[in-house]
């Protein structure tokens, strides 16, 4: 049986260098999909691993195509306050 390989996420801080966490409620996506489009998240993340250069509306088919493992930060992260996307109007 082989060994299954993992891979380890880096921290990610916010903007004044508080680590992320699921208690602090900053994983909850229903609250940021009432701000952000789906592609805008889909865009922070990836920026936020290494997977694009630059932080932008990605759709998941163009993300499979752009991953490669060599290009996923391995290093803590703080994301800039300008980490965000624009309102949605409803």
């Amino acid at each position: 049986c082989d060994t299954p390989a993992y891979a380890h996420m880096p921290l990610r801080e916010d903007a004044q260098g508080r680590g992320l966490a699921k208690r602090d409620g900053d994983t909850d996506l229903a609250a940021r999909a009432k701000r952000c489009t789906r592609e805008d998240i889909l865009g922070m993340l990836a920026y936020s691993a290494g997977i694009l250069p630059e932080n932008r509306p990605v759709t998941m088919e163009a993300l499979v195509g752009a991953f490669d493992w060599k290009n996923v930060k391995t290093e803590d992260m703080r994301l800039p306050p300008s980490f965000q996307c624009a309102a949605r109007s409803t």
